[in-house]
């Protein structure tokens, strides 16, 4: 799995001060019951941060035809003809006392 930013999604998390790289960390280090499917191709992630930042992450999985190849690096488009996965982050914020 890869993931795409674009000027977006990556302003979207910025507006509750999340970077992308620690989004992508909280859906790398995903442990279960996540990623939990939200329906309408929705999935959400709940976790912490190598820095130890507690992060609400939702996601979609972008298909490959959706996607601007100049936004990708060589080894993100590589990724893509080999059928990887392109996660699309579409909400992250803290996660609020309750939540776990």
């Amino acid at each position: 799995m890869f993931f795409v930013w674009d000027d977006w999604n990556t302003a979207h998390i910025g507006k509750h001060q999340v970077e992308p790289f620690e989004a992508e960390d909280v859906i790398r280090r995903a442990a279960r019951p996540y990623p939990k499917g939200m329906g309408n191709g929705k999935f959400l992630v709940r976790g912490r941060t190598r820095g130890g930042r507690r992060l609400n992450v939702i996601f979609v999985f972008r298909p490959p035809e959706s996607i601007d190849a100049d936004l990708l690096s060589p080894e993100e488009l590589l990724a893509l003809e080999q059928g990887e996965n392109a996660a699309y982050v579409i909400h992250a914020r803290d996660l609020r006392s309750g939540e776990s």
